[in-house]
């Protein structure tokens, strides 16, 4: 899954993600640049789940704002 935000003149974004039966969003990873890849398997060896994600924007190693809308993928 590809994954795309706006920086917006900040240091990079922290990804969470909250998958198939997962019933709380957790850490997936920071980045430096605005796109990146979830090349982890669907839980539960299932042929399709939804993944969701939100983004918070980092600066000097903050997190600022408020997050990102939460975008639904289908996997």
């Amino acid at each position: 899954m590809q994954i795309k935000f706006r920086l917006k003149h900040t240091e990079g974004g922290n990804i969470y993600c909250k998958r198939g039966s997962e019933t709380e969003f957790t850490f997936l990873k920071r980045v430096t640049h605005p796109h990146s890849i979830d090349t982890r398997p669907n839980k539960d060896g299932a042929a399709s789940e939804e993944r969701f994600y939100y983004v918070y924007l980092v600066l000097k190693d903050e997190e600022i704002g408020k997050r990102s809308d939460i975008a639904t993928i289908l996997c």
